[in-house]
Order: structure tokens, then sequence, then C-alpha cells
């Protein structure tokens, strides 16, 4: 399917039996389900049966809007949760184990950043910054250290430099390392950097997913080995996202496609008229978010 069909069809209808006659997902308010036997609930914890327990751990509208982003991202499962910082932050104590190291990057949104610092090295979790596409430094880091996730924004906020997904994926898994891209500015319409290496890709859904300003969501595609892990801490945690937030963003998803190809266009006829006025020094955009800094 094209990425305009998976944005308004992926993950709906299919594999919802109590509400298969809506053409819609309904908001499915619940904070807990019914089981009809025993034997329901038998098959339920024993994996012979698809239903949902309690709305920690599952709901059937953020359930659509998970299989339809891990659709849109190639992604083998997506996790989707109540804001892109709970999404970031649920991952990076999920996956790095108190001892262990993180590779950055210097251009981060400053939230990341500030609980990548400040926060996790109460957990006894390191921290090495490095420069976008610096990757003599990433290899040091890699030697040196016992890093076993990189993270990284491509592009990054809020100066847009696209890092090298292939190379830095290439280089990190031959040391056994995880690589995440936050490609909350890039979305799965104009690049997909699971298809270029990365093996998780997270969204601040609030953004340009969702995109009508009404509602707060974060989204985690990628393996579901990883996925699985980080659903674990992130049903004990609790950063869940409502039924009904979960429903602005499948009507969201719908026009994804369409809105971003007008940010495009508009975004490049917005950078050639400041790059020609005379009181504006220097345009921070980027040309093709596949290429890295380093050849625009």
């Amino acid at each position: 399917m094209l990425p305009s069909t998976k944005s308004v069809h992926a993950g709906e209808r299919a594999g919802r039996p109590q509400i298969a006659d809506a053409l819609t997902t309904p908001i499915v308010q619940t904070s807990t389900y019914w089981f009809k036997n025993t034997q329901q609930v038998i098959d339920f914890n024993e994996g012979r049966l698809q239903s949902h327990e309690y709305g920690r751990y599952g709901n059937p509208t953020v359930k659509a809007c998970e299989d339809k982003i891990a659709q849109l991202e190639g992604a083998e499962d997506c996790l989707v949760s109540a804001s892109g910082m709970s999404s970031v932050t649920t991952m990076l104590m999920a996956l790095v184990q108190p001892g262990g190291q993180i590779i950055t990057t210097s251009d981060c949104y400053w939230r990341t950043r500030q609980f990548m610092q400040n926060f996790l090295p109460k957990l006894n979790i390191g921290v090495s910054v490095i420069a976008p596409n610096d990757f003599g430094a990433l290899q040091q880091c890699l030697d040196s250290t016992s890093a076993t996730l990189f993270f990284s924004e491509s592009p990054t906020n809020p100066y847009l430099r696209c890092v090298d997904i292939n190379k830095i994926s290439k280089m990190c898994h031959a040391k056994g390392v995880h690589v995440c891209i936050d490609s909350t500015f890039s979305t799965p319409i104009n690049s997909k950097a699971l298809e270029h290496g990365a093996d998780l890709v997270l969204h601040s859904a609030t953004k340009y997913l969702a995109g009508h300003n009404d509602v707060l969501a974060g989204a985690l595609a990628g393996k579901r080995e990883l996925i699985q892990q980080v659903r674990t801490l992130h049903h004990i945690l609790g950063g869940v996202t409502d039924p009904h937030a979960a429903y602005l963003l499948l009507r969201g998803l719908k026009t994804l496609e369409l809105r971003v190809e007008r940010h495009n266009r508009s975004a490049a006829e917005i950078a050639r008229r400041l790059q020609q006025h005379p009181k504006v020094e220097r345009v921070w955009r980027f040309l093709q978010v596949l290429l890295p800094s380093s050849l625009l």
C-alpha cells in the first residue's frame, strides 16, 4: 500500500470484531474489560485470545493508532504513549541498564537532553554527547565506553541537521549498540529511519502525526523485541494515551501525507524568500531529509 493509503486505512476495522461494523474506529472509553467466562481468562493469559485486560495495558482505539503507525514506518511493532517525552524517557530507562552508557548528539530537543544529562546519572547511566555526524567521536565512544544505545534526532531540533543513519547504524551494530532515531520533524512520509538501519524510530505525535494542535501523544516503533521491553516498563510507569487522544491522533493521521507535502512546499518557499531578505543572515533548512548535514 502507498503511504497515503496506509494513513487512512491501516490498523482500522481489521482485528477488532467487537466494533467490526463501524467505518471509523470508535472511542472505547473504558478502564477495564470483561470476559464471558473463566476459559476466556485462561485463553487470554496463555496467549490464545487477543483481547484487553486493563486500560493501562491496552485499548482498542490506542491499538488502532499503534498498528497504523507501525505500517507507516514499516515496523514490527509500535507503542503509543501519553507524549513524546513519555515515549523517549520510557525508552531510555527500559533499554539502558544502570552502569550503561548512551551516545547522543549535541543538537537535540533541550528537554530530552535535560533528562539524559540531569536525571539518568541518578540511575548510574552515563551520557556521551557528540556532534551530529562526527564519526570519529562516535567510534571513540563505541570503543571506550559501555554504550548500549545511540540516540539522535534527524532532522534535529532546532537546526534541522540530518545524521547519516545508514553509516551510524552500521558502526553501532558492529559493537552491538542499538540505534534510535527521533524522526518527529521528518515523519514517515519524508524519511523512514528503520529502512536506513535504525532499530527504533520515535515521534512526538503531538506535532505532525496528529497535526491539529489538539492532542498530546508519542510513538515508538521498531523491532518487536525492543518495543516489548519498553512496553513492559510503560505498563508500570503508566504514561498511557487516553482513548479520546488516540481517536484524535487517528483522525490526524488520515491527512498526514497531504499535510506533509504542503509543509514541504511551504517550507521551501519560505526559505527561498528569507534567503533573499537583506535582514536575514542565515537560514537553517534541509534540502532533502535523507542527506546528512555534510552533504547539504
